[in-house]
């Protein structure tokens, strides 16, 4: 007899996700002979044990996401693409005025250079 610890260890999975599996019919009700609770630990036996490997041995949808595109995601991506496109046109036209405007600062500072006032010079 083993636990159910145990047989997750050799199945590659958490106790948990044998826990969930157990009390889900119909494992739930094919496994209930072989089970029993020793010291408050809940074991299973042999024949058991084959029926939860069973269990996990059967395909099991993936939670993983897949590689296709769906329709929303591609009508998400176009938006996503024209709003890029919009804001680089943004970027180069912020970026051009600027330019503009550190070239009309330096022609203002080039015809009127500061002179320093000097302290023992009065002026009338």
């Amino acid at each position: 007899m083993k636990t159910i610890k145990e047989i997750a260890a050799e199945i590659g999975v958490t106790k948990q996700a044998v826990f969930y599996r157990i009390k889900k019919p119909p494992l739930s009700n094919t496994l209930q002979p072989f089970i029993s609770k020793l010291d408050g630990v809940l074991m299973v036996s042999f024949d058991g044990e084959k029926l939860i490997r069973q269990a996990f041995a059967e395909k099991v949808p993936s939670k993983e996401p897949s590689n296709e595109v769906s329709i929303l995601d591609s009508v998400a991506l176009r938006l996503l693409e024209r709003e890029n496109e919009r804001l680089i046109a943004e970027i180069a036209r912020l970026q051009s005025r600027n330019d503009e405007l550190t070239a009309a600062l330096i022609m203002a500072t080039a015809k009127k250079r500061w002179v320093p006032r000097l302290p023992w010079k009065r002026e009338r």
